[in-house]
């Protein structure tokens, strides 16, 4: 064989080194499958019902995903301005939802999602030096990321199409191939497609691009392909809907975040946020210096006096002594993380990749902290593969013949000391126990709903109910009925008429309906005392709008919900 066959053979091989799965990382993604595939049958929570209402739609009209109406914040409104989400995530369920709509076929149906965010991290890792197992490992070890594997919601999608997108890129600008190019700028369209706040990655790659090739370069050309994808989405919903609905995301955020004037709480919520959901930084502490040890006692103090304060201001917290650990262990663990994206961008701020992954967390950050209307496991998630990536970089020891690093041998091989995987099994140990917690909600939530249903709208009798999320889900498909707050109650025929109030959702208007009789309490634990949502006790999981900490414990049965009817009319 001559020479230009055998460079030729071994460029096919070096590729395919590059992108095949090593052993190890099968095995957390064999172990990501049999987690995720034990909850396949969880139930509608959240922001769900949105996701499938719009996939049905989808299935009847293509090209006009948000063309109906819901009665989702209490009154019905077009699904334009209830969905603040672009629709890729319901196409994607509306082809599941041929086959079926139940739950367990919809969450195998998003299955590979978590599965290609999981396997783009460990790529990447690789691509930046870093052991692609440990940094596979350290992401499944964070609740945002296993509890939002368990959802219908966009996150995942999401972030598998970002990691996917940013590791074509670097792999483009290597090889300085066209066509990689042009795939990363595809994958990040559909990233955008997915969830707005995949607009970042434009001007991330941008200013990497510019960074590594010290100046403008010819490959930043391929950023007009996610650039053109929002484009021609904005003007399609101005065609249809009169409106943009990328604009329309932005001015519904901008109207909820500025009703908030408490900057400290705010600013407290993303410390605990961000250690909540990824804890395992705080057991790392030994590892990155005196002055990141100093951090991790500050924020651990800095957590519990923060939920003390917090239950000053506001009367119906009432966390329990357990919840004053967790707030210290979050809050600890929240600025390491901090001070690990500081760290590492200043020791290696010569490094382009370096400046890439500052990007990438700082600028979820800012999202999460300031820009968005709540803090939420959702918005933090995609600061997981970075801050794992960093993790795993940072347990890297340089071999004395750096000078003779190759491709496949580089310079600072991975060797973990035994501190990092324990660390990421006290990771997954807690996002396990957050991933059934949550589990075991949504299936009581929809049991209670079922129940509710089918004892209160039979028989001449008619349901009506606040609140939503996958409370509003199974209520609806039994036959009960979304109040709509928009109408004055004197018009309303209230003969037969049952109001349930799910305390523990968002906005039951109590005190619209004060003055209705209760006709019966239900009252509902779930699991072992781990509650992801719950204002009472501080768990605010999906919104910090309804308790500071990612999640909390209680042995106090979170879930109440009343059964009102309506008063005696005045004699």
């Amino acid at each position: 064989m001559d020479d230009g066959q055998t460079g030729w053979g071994e460029e096919v091989v070096r590729k395919l080194r590059r992108a095949r799965v090593e052993r190890p990382e099968w095995i957390v993604l064999a172990a990501a499958a049999v987690l995720l595939l034990s909850m396949m049958d969880k139930a509608v929570t959240i922001d769900d019902p949105l996701f499938i209402w719009t996939a049905k739609q989808i299935q009847a009209k293509p090209l006009d995903p948000y063309g109906f109406e819901m009665n989702w914040f209490g009154a019905s409104a077009s699904m334009t301005m209830n969905v603040q989400n672009p629709p890729l995530t319901s196409y994607w369920l509306s082809l599941a939802g041929f086959v079926s709509w139940g739950e367990r076929w919809l969450h195998l149906a998003m299955l590979p999602w978590a599965l290609l965010a999981l396997w783009g991290t460990m790529r990447l890792a690789r691509q930046l030096g870093a052991d692609p197992f440990l940094a596979g490992l350290l992401t499944l070890g964070t609740s945002a990321f296993l509890v939002s594997a368990t959802n219908l919601m966009c996150d995942v999608m999401m972030l598998a199409l970002m990691v996917w997108a940013v590791s074509l890129w670097i792999d483009g600008l290597e090889r300085r191939h066209a066509l990689i190019l042009l795939a990363s700028g595809l994958v990040a369209g559909a990233a955008i497609l997915t969830k707005y706040f995949a607009l970042g990655i434009v001007p991330m790659l941008l200013v990497y691009t510019i960074i590594r090739r010290r100046g403008v370069a010819w490959e930043l050309l391929a950023l007009l392909v996610p650039a053109a994808v929002a484009a021609g989405w904005h003007f399609w919903t101005i065609h249809l809907y009169g409106a943009s609905h990328i604009t329309g995301a932005i001015d519904y955020t901008k109207s909820l975040t500025s009703g908030f004037d408490n900057s400290l709480a705010r600013l407290y919520a993303a410390i605990i946020g961000l250690g909540g959901c990824l804890i395992w930084p705080l057991f790392l502490v030994w590892r990155i210096r005196p002055a990141g040890t100093a951090l991790a006692v500050l924020g651990a103090a800095g957590g519990s006096i923060g939920l003390w304060w917090l239950t000053k201001l506001d009367s119906n917290l009432a966390p329990s002594s357990v919840s004053y650990v967790l707030a210290a262990l979050f809050g600890g663990a929240g600025l390491v993380v901090l001070h690990m994206w500081i760290h590492d961008v200043a020791h290696r701020w010569k490094n382009p990749e370096a400046w890439l992954l500052a990007m990438w967390i700082g600028g979820t950050a800012l999202f999460f902290s300031l820009l968005n209307w709540t803090v939420s496991a959702r918005n933090i998630l995609p600061l997981v593969p970075p801050v794992a990536i960093i993790a795993a970089l940072s347990f890297n020891r340089p071999k004395p013949d750096a000078e003779l690093a190759t491709e496949d041998h580089p310079a600072f091989a991975p060797k973990p000391l035994p501190l990092l995987p324990i660390a990421a099994a006290v990771g997954i140990v807690l996002a396990v126990a957050a991933a059934w917690s949550d589990y075991a909600w949504a299936g009581g939530v929809r049991d209670r709903a079922v129940d509710l249903a089918c004892n209160y709208a039979r028989n001449g009798k008619v349901a009506v109910f606040t609140g939503h999320w996958g409370f509003q889900y199974y209520m609806e498909a039994e036959g009960a009925l979304a109040y709509d707050l928009a109408v004055d109650d004197s018009r309303v025929d209230k003969r037969g008429l049952y109001l349930i109030l799910p305390l523990n959702n968002t906005d039951p208007k109590l005190t619209r309906f004060a003055k209705w009789p209760v006709e019966r309490v239900f009252r509902d634990r779930y699991g072992f005392g781990i509650y992801l949502m719950n204002g009472r006790h501080g768990a605010g999981f999906y919104s910090s709008i309804i308790g500071p900490l990612p999640l909390a414990w209680s042995n106090v049965p979170p879930d109440v919900y009343l059964v009102r009817t309506p008063p005696e009319p005045p004699k």
